[in-house]
């Protein structure tokens, strides 16, 4: 359930409507500014510090609720849990490490595009394609793709031995670039 201003004061009661129409768990979270709540400026409706005071009265109920007896599950709460606690990893993949970007999901748009995160879907939304991975309705593999900020496609080496030779120089630390992958990429 994403946290909308006029949610804020209605925790207990989305908690209650939850259980009445048979669910027994939620996940609250805020507005992310980035995507459709960047564009409708939704993400500005409200701080951090009030949804934080939101999310604690929700976890508050929720403990409530199940120590009168009822089963109800925050599932943030949980998975932050179940990562501290256990040895279990719950494949959660904003919390994975290394970043689960591409390994533990990859999204589909509904244009078809493919993203290897949902911010970077968001992005989409937003104008900014750097990080579309393929199209479903295109016939070129993607599970081939390079990756979109890979050092390769930053520079575009004409000559890939030069460019290994540059970068051995730099992982050595005696970097001996010139100034021209700088130009090229300004647009000088």
């Amino acid at each position: 359930m994403t946290t909308t201003q006029a949610s804020l004061s209605q925790v207990r009661a989305i908690i209650d409507e939850y259980l009445v129409q048979e669910f027994h768990e939620i996940f609250l979270r805020p507005l992310s500014p980035y995507g459709f709540a960047l564009r409708t400026k939704s993400f500005a409706a409200y701080d951090t510090q009030r949804w934080l005071e939101f999310y604690r009265e929700g976890i508050e109920y929720v403990i409530d609720l199940n120590r009168k007896g009822i089963p109800f599950m925050e599932h943030y709460a949980a998975l932050i849990l179940k990562k501290m606690l256990t040895s279990d990893d719950p494949g959660y993949v904003d919390l994975m490490s290394p970043a689960g970007i591409g390994i533990g999901a990859v999204l589909y748009n509904y244009d078809g595009d493919v993203y290897a995160s949902d911010e970077s879907r968001m992005l989409a939304e937003m104008g900014d394609k750097s990080f579309r991975i393929g199209n479903v309705n295109s016939r070129r593999d993607i599970s081939k793709r390079e990756a979109p900020c890979s050092p390769r496609r930053v520079f575009r080496p004409e000559r890939p031995d030069v460019f290994r030779m540059r970068l051995r120089a730099v992982l050595r630390g005696r970097p001996r670039l010139s100034s021209r992958p700088v130009r090229r990429l300004s647009g000088a």
